[in-house]
């Protein structure tokens, strides 16, 4: 009978005999913890998704700035060449425009004036002329 008796003991070993005095309720932990990665997680991928479309936005913004900077430099040249004195001379002659007798200078430092002075004679009469009489 011992020999019974070691073979029966042998197939507990590693078995708990004695109940537990207590039950663990189940743990919100896991769950939790498995949550929250997947939110991590989450929020990760949306910050990645927001930098790629700045990213991409950026690109597009420094096209633009490109593509205008070779539009104002072909603007500025073609400026250059509406203004050449030789052009505008050319222009002038073919409207039977001709070099003035006399021309006045300013001085850079000369005083400038509002525009609005006292009317000459002639918008002094005109006004007069307009004025209901008292």
């Amino acid at each position: 009978m011992s020999g019974r008796r070691s073979r029966r003991m042998t197939g507990l070993v590693g078995r708990d005999l004695v109940e537990p005095r207590f039950t663990r309720p189940p743990s919100l932990a896991r769950p939790l913890a498995l949550v929250l990665a997947v939110l991590l997680g989450l929020f990760i991928a949306a910050l990645n998704m927001d930098q790629v479309r700045m990213q991409l936005a950026l690109g597009e913004g420094m096209r633009e700035v490109q593509r205008l900077e070779a539009r104002q430099r072909s603007l500025q040249a073609e400026l250059q060449t509406l203004r050449a004195p030789a052009r505008l001379q050319e222009l002038a002659a073919g409207l039977g425009l001709s070099a003035p007798e006399r021309s006045i200078d300013l001085p850079l430092d000369a005083p400038r004036g509002t525009g609005v002075g006292a009317p000459g004679p002639l918008a002094a009469r005109r006004l007069a002329a307009l004025e209901p009489a008292r």
